[in-house]
């Protein structure tokens, strides 16, 4: 039995006349009969009564349509999301991303994917640099969206963002007036800094801010997250160093300034494996690149 013999069935059954199901076909009229034929000697059970003038659907006939019409039907459906998978529009991506991403990208690529590519299921996981290096190179992550570090030449990168650090403060601090804060206005405050093995690349660059301007923090206490520092900040225990995208998403107890001082530029980049032919991996780039090239993100994206 073969799938063009559940075909030429339904074709019969929905038409009850073997010439026009012929037609419908592209088949000669006799060669339908006889695979017709062919069909109920291997089932054992006649579909059809059939004359001259006259073709009637048997009732062990209408139980095989039933179940030819499933077997069709899942094989288009099957067929559909095969086709879906093979250009990117049907699946699960994993997306790994630093705390600084969960303001001003990963909520704005969520958006677009649900839009563009309702049937993509997305697995985020909050995971520091090292860590979704090590899992895209395994293969447990397609997309990392981290801070640009030197890279393993297994991996590509594009840049999304390249923005300033601004200072968050309390909402009271003494320097909240001031349009721009410098070294002094903080120097005895505890400096909540992203832990360095787990966010080197930001915890490099604001010591080497600190280095610049011929300071150094007096007090300083490691956190993990974004939200962390925030909210700590915002219960007048400290200051953070935060991107300048995150300064419209937080309580009004946190005021953000600028420094006083060179703030070198950070980048937020998105890393895949070199060479990946993933439908999926592309078309989620491609989304970024679309977000990314729009003018209300280039305004971040300063050379």
């Amino acid at each position: 039995m073969e799938l063009r013999h559940l075909r030429y069935v339904v074709a019969v059954a929905e038409s009850l006349n073997f010439r026009e199901a012929s037609r419908k076909l592209h088949v000669s009229q006799p060669s339908l009969s006889v695979q017709i034929k062919q069909l109920e000697d291997e089932v054992g059970v006649r579909l059809f009564d059939r004359s001259k003038r006259h073709v009637e659907i048997t009732r062990g006939g209408e139980v095989f349509l039933t179940t030819a019409r499933e077997v069709l039907s899942m094989l288009e459906r099957s067929s559909s999301t095969a086709r879906q998978a093979q250009q990117g529009e049907v699946g699960t991506i994993r997306i790994g991303f630093v705390p600084t991403a969960s303001v001003a990208i990963v909520p704005r690529l969520l958006e677009e994917i649900k839009t563009q590519l309702p049937l993509v299921e997305v697995e985020l996981k909050e995971w520091p640099e090292a860590t979704q290096i090590s899992e895209l190179q395994s293969g447990a992550l397609d997309i990392g969206i981290s801070h640009r570090e030197k890279l393993s030449d297994r991996l590509e990168s594009m840049l999304l963002l390249r923005e300033r650090l601004i200072l968050a403060l309390p909402k009271h601090h003494q320097a909240a007036r001031k349009k721009a804060v410098n070294f002094d206005d903080v120097r005895d405050d505890l400096l909540l800094i992203p832990r360095k093995d787990l966010y080197p690349t930001l915890h490099k660059m604001i010591i080497g801010t600190f280095v610049a301007g011929g300071v150094r923090p007096n007090r300083t206490q490691a956190i993990e997250h974004l939200q962390t520092a925030i909210a700590l900040t915002a219960a007048n225990a400290g200051f953070a160093f935060v991107p300048e995208s995150a300064d419209k998403l937080w309580p009004q107890e946190v005021i953000f300034r600028p420094l006083d001082a060179g703030v070198p530029r950070f980048e937020t980049v998105a890393l895949w494996l070199r060479g990946s032919a993933d439908p999926l991996i592309r078309r989620i780039l491609e989304i970024l690149r679309q977000i990314y090239a729009k003018p209300d993100s280039l305004a971040r994206r300063e050379s």
